[in-house]
């Protein structure tokens, strides 16, 4: 049966002020470097927000996910991409494509919720073609000090992995991908309630997540340039992309 959490993010997962950031997007746009011939694949592929950043520049696009609610949010936006684009039912980790068929592979916030995350990135690798990139975008903790405040936070939110930079390139090293480069993003000035509020956690659980930024430590607030406003809290997310060639 469908994750009931995945159904009730779905229909607000687009409010969320990461997901659309136009900054960001550029930024991952530029990452990708896509050429008119390309066959993408998006692992985990949400409401399609890299489809539409990226299948119009493309031959073929295709986006799985394991949500059926998120799949119906993403075929549901009118697109101009015709038939370059397409959804599928999948799990990453297991994935109905054969060997050496896509230029370029992207996980953009995904990798973080599959079970066995090694095991994606080498279904990555088989189904790239000699040459194909992986791409990975994830957020991760500033710094390994405050890593264990911060899966603290998303363990009350949710069952996810969390990756600092060098698990990153461990994960593609270990899938055998060469020329593995990695490039980090700061997002700036971000609202904690509106991560809250289009999260669908309980209001119990969103004041608890609340409470641990606003009593957090020095050393925390200054590396998330933390910051009280309106009864919100302001502060800076930092995301890595890191990327590997087969």
């Amino acid at each position: 049966m469908e994750n009931d959490i995945w159904q009730k993010r779905a229909p607000v997962y687009d409010k969320l002020e990461w997901v659309r950031k136009n900054d960001f997007l550029d930024f991952f746009k530029r990452s990708c470097d896509v050429r008119d011939y390309y066959s993408v694949l998006d692992m985990g592929c949400g409401t399609g927000i890299v489809t539409e950043l990226l299948a119009e520049h493309v031959k073929l696009f295709i986006g799985v996910d394991d949500s059926i609610a998120m799949l119906h949010e993403a075929t549901a936006k009118s697109s101009p991409n015709g038939k370059r684009a397409h959804y599928v039912l999948q799990d990453a980790q297991a994935m109905a494509f054969r060997d050496n068929v896509f230029d370029l592979v992207t996980a953009r916030m995904s990798c973080h919720h599959i079970d066995d995350v090694q095991q994606s990135v080498r279904e990555a690798y088989r189904v790239l073609r000699p040459g194909g990139r992986l791409l990975v975008c994830e957020g991760v903790p500033p710094d390994e000090k405050v890593r264990e405040r911060y899966e603290q936070i998303f363990s009350l939110k949710e069952k996810r992995h969390t990756f600092l930079e060098a698990d990153l390139v461990d994960h593609l090293a270990r899938a055998s991908y060469k020329n593995i480069a990695v490039a980090p993003y700061f997002m700036r000035g971000v609202s904690l309630m509106n991560w809250l509020t289009n999260s669908a956690v309980e209001d119990g659980v969103a004041q608890e997540i609340f409470r641990l930024h606003r009593d957090a430590d020095k050393h925390f607030k200054k590396v998330y340039n933390l910051q009280m406003l309106d009864g919100d809290i302001i502060m800076d997310w930092k995301f890595i992309i890191a990327s590997g060639e087969k």
